[in-house]
């Protein structure tokens, strides 16, 4: 079983900024970055920088908690616990949750399609998958397949009754089970 750090960083998703103190590209001060201490107290300035970022912790960590929910609670048995990353200021800036992507069951490809339809739903279920969503999703999607054919060529092969020639020269080749659990041989 192979672990894929499946579902990672966001889309077009990017915390909302706050300017640091001190001059913008112009070379201007912002009014956020007057940040102005005086006997302690610090001026509304630094209260409303303080309130915008605990804002966008809070806006950042929503919006990654609930994609990588989505994840999780589709994963089932395959997925693990929701990881989050934090920038220098604590603002969520990605998440992730484990992923365990079984090989192809060969006893039993039909168990194999229902874990690979799971992991595939799950690789999707956020409404803005991400690159490596996607690249989970394709993985599984190809295992699938993989596990689809395998199913298929067994199926064939319970289906079809090769008999030889006791002297091992001689193959009938079309014997088929009829639906009413008869052998017909020949086509």
């Amino acid at each position: 079983m192979e672990t894929a750090r499946a579902f990672g960083r966001m889309p077009g998703f990017t915390p909302g900024l706050v300017q640091p103190p001190g001059p913008n590209a112009s070379g201007e001060t912002s009014p956020a970055a007057m940040v102005l201490v005086q006997k302690g107290h610090f001026t509304a300035q630094a209260a409303s920088r303080e309130e915008a970022l605990a804002n966008v912790r809070q806006q950042s960590y929503q919006h990654i908690m609930g994609h990588e929910m989505a994840h999780a609670s589709s994963a089932g048995r395959f997925g693990g616990g929701i990881h989050i990353d934090y920038d220098g200021d604590g603002v969520a800036v990605a998440g992730h949750v484990p992923i365990q992507i079984p090989g192809i069951n060969r006893a039993n490809p039909s168990e194999s399609l229902s874990a690979y339809h799971t992991i595939m739903a799950a690789a999707v279920a956020p409404s803005d998958p991400s690159g490596a969503d996607l690249a989970v999703f394709a993985h599984a999607q190809s295992l699938y397949g993989q596990a689809q054919l395998l199913l298929q060529q067994q199926t064939q092969q319970q289906s079809s009754v090769h008999l030889t020639h006791p002297a091992g020269t001689r193959a009938i080749p079309h014997a088929q089970h009829t639906a009413s659990g008869g052998l017909q041989i020949g086509g």
